[in-house]
């Protein structure tokens, strides 16, 4: 089975669909501003209806204080970061990064922003694999090449994008739908 995570969770609506599905990371996205695509009380009430998911931020920006108040009010331990925002301690960083460092042990893991890296013919394991640290894509892929690469790196975790609520209870989840559709009878076939 592939490892997915969705990114810009936003209502219990997709939460609910997503780890029906097997997603194992839902994500919440935050801007340089700290700005997020939900606020701290709706997480809080959607949590405890999710099984069997991790719950992950998204920072986009770089101030170390914000970060900070962002785990402390929406209580998330794991956090996507640039790789240059100096974190503290319990917060496990998954650093954004276009290609994956040979060696880093400070890391809980790595957000790949650059798919080309894996595309370029077989590298061998990417050296965190061995380490058993998360390797996320950032970018979607095709369900095609995203059982491809599942085949040449078992555990990538491979991410797409939830979109946002049209009104409160109802969001078009027809593209996750239709993707989680694909990797199935690819998988199944």
């Amino acid at each position: 089975m592939l490892r997915l995570k969705v990114a810009g969770i936003s209502s219990l609506t997709d939460a609910r669909y997503c780890a029906g599905m097997g997603v194992e990371f839902l994500s919440v996205y935050f801007d340089e501003n700290g700005n997020g695509s939900m606020r701290s009380e709706a997480l809080a009430g959607i949590r405890p209806w999710i099984e069997g998911v991790e719950w992950i931020g998204e920072y986009a920006g770089n101030d170390s204080d914000k970060l900070r108040e962002l785990a402390t009010e929406y209580e998330l331990e794991t956090w996507i970061l640039r790789d240059d925002i100096e974190t503290t301690s319990g917060i496990r960083a998954i650093k954004s990064v276009s290609e994956i460092p040979v060696s880093d042990t400070g890391s809980f893991g790595f957000h790949l922003d650059n798919a080309d890296f894996l595309r370029k013919g077989n590298p061998g394991t990417p050296q965190p694999m061995a380490q058993n640290q998360l390797i996320f894509l950032s970018e979607q892929v095709s369900p095609e090449e995203a059982v491809e690469l599942n085949r040449q790196f078992p555990g990538l975790i491979f991410s797409l994008r939830s979109s946002g609520e049209d009104r409160p209870g109802w969001m078009d989840l027809s593209d996750l739908q239709d993707y989680f559709e694909a990797l199935e009878e690819l998988l199944a076939g």
